[in-house]
């Protein structure tokens, strides 16, 4: 919302000359300096026994190869967050609010008139660099001489709106529905005309479940919950996600209920007239295709924790964290040690108990009681 706001006047014919800077970081959350981010949440005013929780979190990971089916070896890392951590994401949004204050601080100043300086400051502060090759630079009513200077000084190169941030159109006007909906409909225009074969939407699913458990369209990362599960309505445990094979035979539903309908269309009176001398019946299409749908799921038991996990005033990251925590499939220290990753099964908090399921929702208990003390207290 702040950069489609940002990009507003860069349709107006009186606009006040300006340029916007679109940076890409090389490998972002693998060179963040550790000693640059435990400053950061020193002088961003977090509490020392927090910070040291945090910073934990951060120095002691280890990692190991996996050549051939077997892990070899751990060692330690020495800068960068994790992937795929729950706090990643937060940390490094900290880290990038360095950047915006220098950028506050030296606008400040008459002399200030390109961003490079600040970029070289918060690069040698933070360990993070701009990927020249992925920056861009688009420009709003400047002159052609202005846009050289700039482009010359900032490596960038320089493009036009739209582009694309976080995967979503950014444009002066409105954003269109071609604009949005461009990828989406050529995935569904193949699945809705013909059954495709399964081998392909085995691979789209495949594709799907990557993602979901690691960010990445392939890996080879372990699936916490079965895809199938998955794909459950969230009264029955599920995230409500529709499986692309049973969703591409339920579509196939649309054109029973035309020929049910007995719609004006060249091949359906042919069909009618070749195949079918009798009607189907008198139903509408949605109850066709839920009939279709709900035959060929079959029927899931319910279940009692659905309103208490995806409650709307839950952070959505949470309500993931507690859906695979009530159905007991955490990545916990104790199932680690089971495989073989983890050389400890012991809480890293307590150290007097393995870290299961069970520990944990006693601890979390344990520290929501010790926090509502302090807050009646």
């Amino acid at each position: 919302m702040v950069v489609q706001d940002l990009v507003k006047q860069y349709g107006r014919k009186s606009a006040k000359p300006s340029c916007m800077m679109k940076i890409g970081l090389q490998k972002a959350y693998d060179t963040v300096d550790w000693e640059f981010l435990k400053e950061m949440l020193v002088h961003l005013g977090f509490p020392s026994d927090f910070l040291a929780l945090v910073m934990e979190c951060v120095f002691t990971p280890k990692f190991s190869l996996m050549l051939n089916g077997t892990m070899h070896g751990f060692f330690k890392s020495e800068r960068g967050l994790r992937q795929g951590d729950p706090m990643s994401p937060l940390l490094f949004v900290l880290c990038m609010e360095y950047l915006s204050r220098i950028l506050n601080r030296m606008s400040e100043f008459p002399q200030f008139q390109f961003h490079p300086r600040a970029f070289e400051l918060f690069s040698a502060s933070s360990g993070l660099l701009a990927n020249k090759q992925k920056s861009s630079i688009y420009c709003c009513d400047m002159s052609e001489n202005d846009i050289t200077r700039v482009v010359n000084v900032s490596g960038f190169t320089r493009s036009k709106l739209p582009f694309k941030y976080l995967g979503v159109p950014i444009c002066a006007k409105r954003i269109s529905v071609a604009q949005c909906d461009v990828l989406v409909d050529k995935m569904i225009a193949r699945i809705k005309v013909f059954i495709l074969p399964k081998r392909l939407l085995q691979e789209v699913t495949k594709f799907c479940r990557s993602f979901l458990w690691s960010g990445q369209a392939y890996s080879h990362q372990i699936s916490n919950i079965s895809w199938e599960s998955s794909c459950c309505d969230k009264k029955q445990g599920g995230l409500g996600f529709r499986d692309v094979i049973t969703w591409n035979i339920a579509n196939m539903g649309k054109y029973v209920w035309a020929i049910a309908s007995k719609q004006d269309n060249v091949w359906i009176n042919g069909f009618m007239l070749c195949t079918l001398k009798m009607g189907i019946g008198g139903i509408t299409c949605l109850q066709l295709l839920l009939a279709v749908y709900e035959k060929i799921i079959g029927p899931k038991p319910l279940i009692h924790w659905d309103t208490m996990v995806w409650d709307r005033l839950n952070i959505p990251k949470h309500r993931f964290i507690c859906w695979l925590a009530v159905q007991g499939r955490l990545q916990t220290t104790a199932k680690l040690a089971r495989f073989g990753v983890s050389n400890s099964a012991a809480c890293f908090l307590c150290g007097q108990a393995d870290e299961d399921h069970t520990h944990l929702s006693l601890s979390v208990l344990t520290i929501a009681g010790a926090s509502l003390h302090l807050k009646l207290g």
